[in-house]
């Protein structure tokens, strides 16, 4: 008989650390079998395993896979020497190195080391003014303080605060935390609104305004006179104030689809907003997940469309959809899209379809002129709602 290891001999301390690495790597056990790293390496796809592994131990036959996933010799699990907080630390580091690989990991990649750098870093970005393009250029250098806030959560500075909320901003990495974390924070405001007037980031800008809108208004109000943009003014002055920025947001769809979704999403996932077309998590829900399918308009997906468009939360963005599909080439499409938005026949579809009476194609034109006899027949009581329902 060989000398190798017994089968099925664990280690229980294995298992309890590897609890704590998947939340410092900011996993879940439901999730980590998902994460394609841990497929390649580790190879294990049940989430009943890992409940097991957590609970009774790691089996010695997978501890160095285990490790190889999180970048650490297989001894920090299994060698019960490793004081609890060291475990942390060379963890930390292990998955600061993993997000940021081009960084140079000296001595100073010391958790100690990099809550010093950060500390005067911070220090003399507020003494310059807070300028934003310190924040665009360096907040991959602090991306562990601000994602991790285990590292961060007994530091009592107000310019750290400021500085990683920033960063936090920018990135949309746990930015509620940093947002409520900053709220007593009397420099919050200013800073906020000029980073309203001084960039051009969508996503930032986006995230900065719902920032702004949890602050009372009377103190949002006070910095207003030092905004330049007059359409910014506007901006806080009928979304900020009057906390309708999500309601912005979902305008802002038709100029920057992709980057107004990640936003509103995050809104879901981190705060908790109700936001039509997505689902619990920020995922979309069905009936978004079947407009996104459709790829050609004809009388099936006529009528799909009308049957979304008459779901919770998916008025708008159908409307938005045909609208778009107003510029299709194909007039045999356009003239369905015409049919469509008479269908639905809200006020927003009848300007659209209207616009159609003008199409240049003479097939697609009578789509529109059909769409108006439509909503012309249509009784108030059984055509479509008004966008200012919703």
């Amino acid at each position: 008989m060989g000398r190798g290891r017994k089968r099925g001999k664990k280690s229980s301390v294995a298992g309890i650390r590897f609890k704590r690495a998947i939340e410092i790597f900011g996993k879940k056990r439901t999730t980590i079998v998902y994460d394609q790293r841990w497929i390649e390496i580790v190879d294990i796809w049940d989430e009943k395993t890992i409940r097991t592994w957590i609970k009774d131990g790691i089996p010695l036959s997978k501890l160095s896979n285990v490790s190889q996933f999180f970048v650490v010799p297989g001894h920090i699990f299994s060698d019960e020497k490793i004081k609890e907080d060291e475990f942390d630390k060379i963890i930390h580091e292990s998955k600061f190195r993993l997000d940021n690989p081009d960084a140079v990991i000296k001595d100073e990649s010391s958790i100690e080391q990099m809550l010093l750098n950060l500390t005067e870093f911070a220090t003399e970005w507020f003494h310059k003014g807070c300028p934003y393009g310190d924040i665009e250029n360096n907040y991959k250098k602090f991306k562990l303080c601000f994602n991790d806030m285990e590292v961060i959560k007994d530091v009592e500075d107000d310019k750290i605060d400021l500085f990683l909320l920033g960063c936090a901003l920018h990135s949309g990495k746990n930015w509620e935390y940093w947002v409520k974390r900053n709220l007593k924070n009397v420099a919050v405001i200013k800073h906020l609104v000029q980073v309203m007037n001084d960039i051009n980031y969508d996503r930032p800008r986006l995230r900065t305004l719902y920032a702004l809108q949890q602050f009372p208004k009377d103190q949002v109000l006070d910095y207003l006179e030092d905004v330049a943009n007059p359409a910014v003014i506007q901006i806080l002055e009928e979304y900020v104030i009057r906390k309708r920025v999500v309601e912005f947001i979902l305008s802002q769809r038709e100029i920057i689809p992709q980057k107004a979704n990640q936003v509103l999403k995050e809104l879901v996932h981190l705060w908790g907003e109700q936001v039509p077309g997505f689902g619990l998590f920020g995922v979309a829900q069905p009936s978004f997940s079947k407009l996104e399918r459709i790829k050609m308009i004809d009388k099936p997906t006529s009528k799909e469309l009308f049957d979304i468009s008459k779901k919770p939360g998916m008025h708008i963005p159908v409307v938005d959809f045909l609208m778009k599909a107003m510029s299709k080439p194909d007039p045999y499409e356009r003239y369905w899209v015409y049919i469509t938005l008479g269908l639905i026949g809200s006020d927003r579809a009848k300007v659209l379809v209207e616009e159609g009476l003008s199409d240049e194609d003479e097939f697609a034109r009578s789509g529109a002129e059909r769409a108006m006899d439509i909503m012309n027949e249509k009784p108030d009581s059984k055509g479509g709602k008004n966008e200012k329902e919703e």
